[in-house]
């Protein structure tokens, strides 16, 4: 996520996917901590197609040299065809619980199972 060299305080990320091809397995905290906020996430949503992934941070740490990285999501196969996944940007606030403006800077997501 790219924040023009603001810090950030808390966020709200929507995954969207075709669960009839693909699931969330996990979503897991980035290795690299520039925000130490772990994901929080309703695990019941995995395979519904839209899954809410939010996450504060209670004493910000320093700045990322880029963007954050703030989550890795894995997807499993449970169908054929091609698993599209997009993920919008719902909500940011900086370090001070400001609202904030922020992108993702991730296009969205095509993998065909073979």
């Amino acid at each position: 996520m790219d924040t023009k060299g603001k810090r950030l305080g808390a966020y709200t990320i929507t995954i969207r996917f075709n669960p009839q091809v693909g699931v969330l397995q996990d979503v897991k905290a980035c290795n690299v901590r520039h925000f130490r906020g772990n994901p929080e996430f309703d695990p019941a949503s995995f395979s519904s197609g839209v899954t809410r992934v939010a996450a504060f941070e209670t004493n910000p740490s320093k700045l990322p040299d880029d963007e954050y990285h703030l989550l890795t999501v894995t997807f499993r196969k449970v169908g054929p065809g091609t698993l599209e996944a997009s993920a919008e940007l719902e909500k940011v606030y900086d370090d001070a619980n400001k609202p904030l403006k922020g992108r993702i800077s991730v296009p969205a997501f095509r993998h065909e199972f073979p």
